[in-house]
């Protein structure tokens, strides 16, 4: 059937999403292309044309928006238009000229993109996700002294499948989103975010009690992100850490 490369054909809009709080200026005389080792993007995607085509997107939004970039060195890079290739785990941008760059990792501290409302920035940041040495960037939602909580982007292709005698006739490609919550305790490894309340409250063995309390008398929603940042917030408050 079809073949998926490395990359993919950049097929109009991509989307972009900005961080929380903004780092300060920095001038830079160097070039961006010369401080990230940018490559351009010229693997396509190559499909059958009997396909009805592709649904969905590799990229986290549908349409570019401005970004901020920020290297190792503390250079930063300001009112680019960014996006995160979800599929192929890569941070993307144009180019001055318009063309669209991959970021070299090696380079990047962190970033930062316009998210669900206008000038709300989420920062991005290298955390690991499935064991140690499988550091990726995910949105950080909550950063404190016991806890940091981020949400992981990954997406999957699906490919078509009608041709088999009882196939489910789905005559498109589809990049589909697997969007999900990680909780790392201080000095452990992270660990999928559980939603149902009992499950969830094991989180905070000294605070039980009072934790439980707090989500009966608020009634969060414990996959949202400023639901999250509250309930973690008031944990450390009771735990004397903020």
């Amino acid at each position: 059937m079809k073949k998926l490369l490395v990359l993919f054909q950049l097929f109009g809009l991509f989307v972009i999403a900005f961080a929380q709080d903004a780092p300060p200026t920095t001038q830079i005389q160097r070039s961006i292309k010369d401080l990230l080792n940018l490559r351009q993007i010229d693997n396509v995607l190559t499909f059958d044309t009997r396909y009805e085509g592709v649904k969905g997107t590799p990229t986290i939004f549908q349409d570019w928006k401005p970004g901020i970039i920020v290297l190792n060195d503390s250079s930063v890079f300001r009112n680019i238009q960014i996006n995160y290739d979800a599929y192929n785990e890569q941070l993307i941008f144009l180019s001055p000229s318009g063309e669209a760059m991959l970021a070299s990792d090696r380079m990047v501290s962190r970033f930062y993109i316009e998210g669900d409302r206008s000038g709300h920035f989420w920062v991005f940041k290298k955390k690991p996700v499935k064991g140690p040495d499988d550091r990726r960037y995910v949105r950080m939602i909550y950063e404190g002294t016991a806890f940091e909580v981020y949400q992981v982007f990954e997406k999957r292709f699906r490919e078509a499948d009608y041709e088999a005698a009882y196939s489910p006739d789905r005559r498109y490609d589809e990049f589909v989103d697997n969007t999900y919550i990680m909780v790392r305790p201080k000095g452990e490894e992270p660990e999928k975010l559980r939603t149902r309340t009992r499950s969830f409250l094991k989180l905070f063995p000294d605070h039980q009690k009072e934790m439980g309390e707090f989500l009966e008398k608020h009634i969060p929603d414990l996959e949202n992100p400023d639901d999250l940042t509250r309930i973690f917030r008031h944990y450390e408050s009771l735990a004397g850490m903020e």
